[in-house]
């Protein structure tokens, strides 16, 4: 199983706005999307691309103090090369 994190240091994210971060075209605070671009896509294609290949993705935050964003995906070591 290969587990990657990304944190993130900026304002954070209330604990009540988690569950609608995988979900289209939400942000956590609409006045960025607003000031620096985006859609809210792209969790919502990142989660769905890690479930594709049987892993998952999940959020852990501090509140407004550090967000941490988790995927993991299973992978398959081959005994030798080139089977």
């Amino acid at each position: 199983m290969l587990r990657f994190r990304v944190s993130d240091t900026g304002i954070g994210i209330p604990a009540e706005r988690i569950g609608q971060l995988f979900t289209e075209f939400q942000q956590a605070d609409g006045t960025i999307a607003r000031e620096f671009g985006g859609t809210g896509l792209g969790l919502s294609i990142t989660k769905k691309f890690v479930e594709m290949h049987g892993g998952q993705v999940w959020v852990e935050s501090k509140g407004r103090d550090r967000v941490h964003l988790f995927f993991s995906v299973p992978l398959r070591m081959e005994a030798e090369a080139g089977r």
